[in-house]
């Protein structure tokens, strides 16, 4: 599976997946004049905008992640951002509960949490039941009208995001006590997944190391890392890192980690890593 950008040549892809997903699944809920509403309210001037806009996102599947897939790639999903809001999610129906529209949905929060504290949406109902699993509340009853004399109703939803998304930056030590082994020729190169975050490091002192742990909504992380020094000694520890405000949301960052080590003298210390 991989998230993309989508451009332009993708229109057909995404005004497809959009068309069909409403066509299959609205039915089950809605009127028919609604889902006219739905089709029209997509419409092709929007989503080219979107695309031009670079608000655009593809979900691809490859036949390790389904075997019904009858090529070695197919697009599945899209789904759209607009500063804190995501809009335009769907997944064709015969790849729905396979996990696809999950991974876009964290993607796209990742993407607003570079930015913004929390991310909304509107819900349709085929979707309410996802968003509540991945942690959004109902802030708002919402009605539309549709134009055919009927009134549209839905949930406006909100989810309180990670100070920081961590996936896909890279950091360097600036200061770390006497006690502990990585310096400034030591980077650091996160990914995250929800609350899941995880990184290898390498360099001065350490041929190779790993971390893996958790992001708390604030952003501050709790996880256990281990690696090789080059005395060939293996050093594992627990860490508490908090990114220092200064930055803010958006911009580099600086962590501030309080560290121990699990073996060995089992000492504390303090150390301070900034974004490359």
């Amino acid at each position: 599976m991989k998230i993309t950008r989508a451009t332009v040549e993708f229109f057909d892809t995404v005004r497809g997946i959009v068309a069909s997903t409403i066509k299959t699944v609205y039915p089950r809920y809605y009127p028919e004049d609604v889902v006219a509403f739905f089709l029209q309210y997509h419409s092709d001037e929007s989503i080219r905008d979107d695309i031009a806009s670079g608000n655009v996102y593809l979900v691809t599947a490859n036949q390790a992640d389904d075997k019904i897939l009858e090529q070695d790639e197919t697009v599945v999903g899209t789904g759209s951002i607009r500063g804190d809001e995501i809009y335009r999610m769907f997944v064709l129906p015969q790849y729905q509960g396979r996990g696809f529209g999950s991974a876009l949905l964290r993607t796209l929060e990742g993407r607003v949490a570079e930015t913004y504290g929390r991310s909304r949406l509107d819900s349709s109902l085929p979707a309410y039941s996802m968003y509540l699993k991945a942690g959004y509340v109902p802030v708002a009853w919402q009605k539309i009208e549709t134009g055919s004399g009927r009134v549209l109703c839905f949930n406006a939803m909100e989810k309180t995001l990670s100070f920081v998304n961590y996936d896909g930056r890279a950091f360097r030590t600036l200061t770390n006590s006497d006690n502990g082994e990585v310096t400034e020729e030591t980077v650091f190169h996160y990914r995250q997944q929800g609350r899941m975050v995880w990184a290898e490091y390498e360099g001065g002192p350490v041929l190779r190391g790993s971390l893996i742990g958790t992001a708390a909504d604030d952003g501050s992380l709790d996880f256990g890392y281990h690696h090789l020094n080059r005395d060939m000694e293996l050093r594992t520890g627990v860490c508490h890192s908090t990114p220092e405000p200064i930055f803010g949301p958006g911009g580099k960052l600086r962590i501030r980690e309080e560290w121990r080590w699990t073996n060995g003298d089992g000492s504390a210390g303090v150390s301070v890593i900034e974004e490359l």
